[in-house]
C-alpha cells in the first residue's frame, strides 16, 4: 500500500482538487490502488470518491477481491440504499479490448461492458509479462494494435525473439483511451523499458502516433535499488506522464537508495518515505543525438558535460565469446599434464547445467586454447584456470574444421566421438548456425576472425562496473604462445595492433567515459552494442597523446601499483579533450 500511496500522492501533488477528480486503475488486480484512493480522498471527497474510481482486471478471481475490498471500506463509509442498488465501479474486462482495432478480433461478450469515459488520472502497477509468453490466441487478437500505436516494427512483430511486455501496449491503449487530454498517468513499470535496446523503442516516442497526441514525460522514479515487492527480484521503475504535451529533456530521474534504518520495504505502514530512502535527482535523455527513442543515458550535471563529449559513433564492432550451445561440460576441460606430445584432459563438469559424464582423455594441442570466463576478467587484470576444446580457426570462422582434418587429429576426434549424441542433440542453436550443427555435430557458436585477434579489448557481460581489459596471446605451460578464447559472458573488440588496443582500451577505462556508459547500461548487462554510442577519435600513430594514453594503459596492465595512478593521468588528457 506504501508504493500506491506514493504514486498517488506524487501524481496529485499540485492539484488542490483532486478529490473531485475521477480515477481508474486498468489492471486494479485486488483493488490496492483503489483502497489507496478512498483512503485519502473518502473524508475531504465526502464519499464522492466512492463514485469516482474505476477499477477493471482480466482475472475474475481478482476482480471479486477487489469488490469485497471496495464493499468493506463502503459500508465503513456509507450508507447502503433500500431503493436502489450499489453499482460497484470494478469491471471484469480485458482492458487492451477497449481499442476499437481490438474488439474486431476479440471476443468481448464474456467481459462486463465497462463506461467509455475519460479520466483526470491512470494509476496503477500492470502486469509485467513478454509479449513471447503470452497465449498465441491472445497475442493473435492483439497483435494488430502494437502496428496502430507504432510500438514494434512488422518484422519485429514476427520475430521470436520479441522481449516488448504486454505492459508496453497497456500504457499506451489506457492513455489513448481512458486519459483525458491534460490528464495524468502514474504506473509501475520496468525500469529495463527506459534504458534497453531491445526492449522499449517504440514506448520510448511518447507520443500517440495515430491521433497526433504528444506525451509528457514528468518524472521517473527509479526503485531498482530497493525491494517494493514480497519475494519479488524486480527492476522496478514509476513514470508519470501527461496527456497533451511534448516531452522536454532532461527529464527529471530519481534514484531511491534505502538508508540502513530498513532492510525490507515489505511494511505497508511506512508513511515518510524520506527516512527510509535517499532521493537521488539525476537527469535523463536519448543517449542517441537525434534519435528521440534511443535508450536513455541517466547522469548528474557533472556527468552531462562529459556525455556531451563521449557520446557519438565510432568504427568498432564489439562481439560476444564462443557458446557451447549447452555443452559446457563437453568443451570446458582442465589440463592434467603433458604426455607424448598432447595433453590429458577432463571435462569440467562441475556446475555445468546440462551435466555430462566425467571423462579423462589425451588430445592433441591444436586446437586446446586457454579459457577466460566472466569471473576471470577484472579492471585491467585477467587470469585463465581453464580451458576450451575449440575445433575452428581463423580461416574456417563460424564452421569447425572439415572431417578430413579432423580425422587427422584422432585423438581429438575420439573425445568428440565420445560425447557424439549430446553434441548432436544440442538445442541452443540460431536458425543461422543449426545447418552448420547438422553438418558438423562438433561445431561451436559465435566464432570468428575476431576470436583468434592478436589483442582483445575485453569486458564483462555481467557486471555492476564497466571494466575493462586488453587481453593478449598466453605464453601455457603446456600450450606455448596461445590465443585465450573468452565464453558467451566476455565482450571483446579485436586489434592487430597493440598500441591501438591499448588506446582504445585507455579511453573506455577513463572516468568521463567510464561514468558515460555506466549511466546508459541497463542494470548489470554490458552488451556488445554499449560501445556503439560512444564517440572514440580514430586511433592516429602519429598522434603523441594517443600514444600516451596507450603507454599509461600498457604499464597500467602490469605494475603492481594502483590503478587510479594511471587512470588519473589518463583523465587529465580525456577531459582535455572536453574542454
Amino acid at each position: 500500500y506504501w508504493l500506491a500511496r506514493e504514486v498517488i500522492d506524487r501524481i496529485t501533488k499540485d492539484d488542490n482538487e483532486a478529490q473531485c477528480k475521477k480515477f481508474i486503475d486498468p489492471a486494479c488486480g485486488s483493488a490496492t490502488f483503489l483502497v489507496a484512493l478512498i483512503n485519502k480522498y473518502k473524508v475531504s471527497s465526502q464519499n464522492r470518491i466512492f463514485t469516482n474510481v474505476c477499477g477493471i482486471d482480466i482475472n475474475p478471481l481478482t476482480v471479486l477481491a477487489a469488490k469485497t475490498n471496495f464493499l468493506l471500506l463502503y459500508s465503513k463509509s456509507c450508507a447502503f440504499s433500500t431503493s436502489e442498488p450499489l453499482e460497484i465501479p470494478i469491471y471484469h474486462a480485458d482492458t487492451i479490448a477497449i481499442n476499437d482495432i481490438a474488439t474486431l478480433f476479440a471476443d468481448t461478450n464474456q467481459y462486463d461492458t465497462v463506461p467509455k469515459l475519460k479520466y483526470d488520472y491512470i494509476v496503477g502497477n500492470p502486469p509485467w509479462v513478454n509479449w513471447e509468453y503470452m497465449p498465441d490466441n491472445y497475442r493473435m487478437q492483439h497483435a494488430q494494435l502494437w502496428q496502430y500505436y507504432g510500438l514494434f516494427s512488422q518484422k519485429g512483430l514476427n520475430s521470436n525473439f520479441i522481449k516488448e511486455d504486454i505492459s508496453v501496449l497497456l500504457t499506451y491503449v489506457v492513455i489513448d483511451n481512458y486519459l483525458a487530454i491534460g490528464g495524468k498517468i502514474g504506473f509501475v513499470v520496468k525500469e529495463t523499458l527506459f534504458k534497453s535496446i531491445k526492449q522499449g523503442e517504440g514506448f520510448r516516442k511518447f507520443r500517440i502516433t495515430p491521433k497526433e497526441i504528444d506525451l509528457k514525460v514528468i518524472r521517473v522514479d527509479d526503485l531498482t535499488k530497493i525491494k517494493p515487492f514480497r519475494d519479488a527480484v524486480t527492476r522496478t521503475a514509476i513514470i508519470y506522464i501527461e496527456k497533451g504535451n511534448k516531452t522536454a529533456y532532461p527529464v527529471d530521474y530519481v534514484v531511491w537508495t534505502p538508508t540502513s534504518k530498513i532492510k525490507s520495504f515489505e511494511n505497508n505502514t511506512l508513511f515518510d518515505l524520506s527516512e527510509f530512502i535517499d532521493f537521488e535527482v539525476l537527469k535523463a535523455r536519448p543517449s542517441v543525438q537525434n534519435t528521440i527513442n534511443s535508450g536513455w543515458i541517466t547522469e548528474s550535471p557533472e556527468e552531462m558535460n562529459y556525455s556531451k563529449f563521449t557520446l557519438g559513433t565510432n568504427d568498432l564492432v564489439a562481439r560476444t565469446g564462443v557458446f557451447t550451445g549447452g555443452a559446457n561440460g563437453i568443451y570446458w576441460l582442465s589440463i592434467d599434464s603433458e604426455q607424448n606430445g598432447n595433453v590429458l584432459v577432463s571435462n569440467i563438469t562441475e556446475r555445468a547445467k546440462n551435466k555430462m559424464k566425467k571423462v579423462q582423455l589425451e588430445v592433441e594441442k591444436d586446437y586446446v586454447f586457454p579459457f577466460l570466463t566472466g569471473n576471470d576478467l577484472d579492471f585491467w587484470a585477467y587470469s585463465y584456470s581453464k580451458y576450451i576444446l575449440c575445433p575452428h580457426t581463423a580461416e574456417t570462422k563460424m564452421y569447425p574444421i572439415d572431417k578430413k582434418i579432423l580425422t587427422q587429429h584422432p585423438l581429438t576426434e575420439h573425445y568428440f566421438e565420445e560425447f557424439k549424441k549430446e553434441l548432436e542433440d544440442r538445442k541452443g542453436f540460431t536458425s543461422m548456425d543449426q545447418p552448420i550443427h547438422e553438418q558438423f555435430y562438433y561445431a561451436l557458436q559465435r566464432i570468428g576472425v575476431y576470436t583468434f585477434a592478436k589483442y582483445k579489448v575485453c569486458w564483462r557481460y555481467i557486471c555492476k562496473n564497466f571494466t575493462p581489459a586488453v587481453v593478449e596471446y598466453a605464453e601455457d605451460q603446456y600450450l606455448g604462445k596461445k590465443n585465450i578464447i573468452g565464453n558467451e559472458k566476455i565482450i571483446s573488440i579485436a586489434f592487430d595492433n597493440k598500441d591501438e588496443a591499448y588506446y582504445v582500451c585507455a579511453i573506455i577505462s577513463s572516468t568521463p567515459y567510464r561514468k558515460t556508459i555506466e549511466n546508459y547500461m541497463v542494470g548489470t548487462q554490458i552488451t556488445p552494442s554499449i560501445i556503439n554510442r560512444l564517440k572514440i577519435p580514430k586511433f592516429n600513430s602519429q598522434d603523441n597523446q594517443h600514444l600516451e594514453l596507450s603507454r599509461l594503459c600498457q604499464e597500467g596492465h602490469k605494475s603492481n601499483l594502483p590503478k587510479d595512478e594511471f587512470i588519473n593521468q589518463i583523465d587529465a588528457i580525456v577531459k582535455s579533450w572536453i574542454k
